[in-house]
């Protein structure tokens, strides 16, 4: 969406400036009894937009799949492979619970953070654009309340006023 908007506006100087993943939400599944986290994801523009994105660690795990594909067909020069931090991936045997939720909300945390002061650039890269940039499955700005039942928690603390990225 991202690069289709950079194409057709001819806006190449876009950047992602600041991420932040500061939160998760624990939500069921559709047509399924177990729970999923999503992780709130506030996103601060170049140009000076500000919107907060819901994105889960199969996102997160996606991008770094995605960038890493992309720096093999790259010449070494534009992008260096060990400009992508790495994720821990998936745990195997392991019951995906809050304790969980809470060690990968700092591990996407510490990726954002790295990935874009690694290399500058990648924070223009159409990858990174694509999927920084807000979907219809994100909330809007506007968002007050949610009609969902959820639990939100911002560093292992459940929290029962609203959360400040409107994440739900």
């Amino acid at each position: 969406m991202a690069s289709r908007v950079l194409e057709t506006l001819t806006c190449h100087n876009l950047f992602v400036d600041v991420v932040s993943v500061n939160g998760f939400a624990e939500e069921k599944q559709k047509n399924k009894e177990r729970l999923e986290y999503v992780f709130a994801v506030e996103v601060y523009w170049s140009d000076g937009r500000m919107c907060c994105v819901r994105r889960t660690y199969k996102d997160f795990l996606e991008l770094y799949s995605l960038l890493v594909n992309e720096t093999k067909s790259l010449k070494e020069t534009e992008y260096c492979m060990s400009s992508i931090p790495r994720l821990q991936g998936w745990k195997w045997f392991r019951r995906y619970d809050r304790i969980l939720a809470e060690s990968r909300e700092l591990e996407l945390h510490q990726f954002v953070q790295e990935l874009l002061h690694r290399n500058p650039q990648i924070a223009s890269h159409p990858i990174v654009l694509d999927f920084f940039e807000q979907r219809p499955t994100d909330p809007f700005q506007s968002t007050l309340k949610s009609n969902r039942n959820v639990a939100i928690y911002d560093n292992a603390h459940r929290m029962d006023k609203q959360y400040e990225c409107n994440i739900l």
